[in-house]
């Protein structure tokens, strides 16, 4: 995993050996590495991240691929067949995984005051304001940042104009929607960023069964202060404070000969 450069290329490598070695091979290696990232091995907290991509990340137009959806549940069951309680820990229980819905997209729009509108007062479709979130516009990017629409949301997220900050601003804005944090979390450009990673769990509305994994890339400090976040869900802060309890203890400050 490590060997592989490409960052963009790892969830690939992590879907090729799950292909290769089967869901119970899978399952039994995913536990150690959960394990070695329990411990703070450094370089397990790295291919982690390229599992937690594999996770998350969207079905491409014209690749067969396993449901996200699918690839959770069958990996929970794996792991509860396989007794793999790291990996249990990793996904955030032992039930199922249930399918993350996107409810802002069964919502009619059509009235949202956050919906662009062209200069006759027009509100422009879905279509079009999904095209407009990929130009290399900033004054757009600004407006369709607001977009209720989850898939305008997605492309500006691809868009390579938009920037940490402009994501951040989004994470962060209360009470936020679902669907769009959701988007957020399955975006490996943004979930590797330790800012965006961190307002991601400590925000109460992103499902659990996308915030928990995340959870196993946070830092020591990281994990304190989403653990004492009176805003996150019990299952985040639950899951923190299991990381912390299972994290080795600190080394002893060095000895500067000077005595107290």
């Amino acid at each position: 995993m490590r060997g592989q450069r490409d960052e963009a290329l790892r969830p690939r490598v992590v879907g090729l050996f799950a292909e290769t070695t089967g869901i119970v091979g899978f399952s039994a290696a995913i536990e150690e590495l959960c394990l070695r990232v329990e411990a703070a091995d450094a370089q397990a907290r790295d291919a982690m991240f390229a599992v937690v991509d594999w996770l998350a990340e969207n079905e491409h137009p014209g690749e067969a691929r396993a449901p996200v959806v699918h690839r959770r549940r069958d990996l929970a069951a794996a792991a509860k067949a396989g007794g793999h309680a790291a990996l249990l820990r990793f996904l955030g229980g032992e039930e199922d995984v249930p399918a993350v819905r996107e409810p802002g997209e069964e919502r009619g729009r059509a009235a949202d005051p956050r919906v662009m509108t062209d200069p006759r007062g027009r509100a422009f479709t879905l279509g079009e304001r999904k095209a407009l979130a990929r130009r290399p516009s900033r004054d757009l990017l600004e407006k369709l940042l607001l977009d209720p629409h989850p898939e305008v949301v997605a492309n500006v997220l691809i868009n390579p104009r938009t920037t940490e900050a402009d994501v951040l601003r989004l994470v962060a804005r209360r009470p936020g929607d679902a669907a769009v944090l959701t988007r957020v979390a399955r975006s490996p450009r943004w979930v590797h960023s330790a800012r965006i990673r961190l307002a991601l769990c400590m925000h109460p509305k992103l499902a659990p069964e996308l915030a928990v994994p995340l959870v196993a890339l946070l830092l020591r400090q990281e994990l304190r202060l989403v653990a004492t976040s009176p805003s996150v869900s019990g299952a985040v802060r639950l899951a923190c404070l299991d990381k912390l309890a299972r994290r080795p203890p600190l080394p002893p400050p060095p000895d500067d000969g000077i005595r107290h």
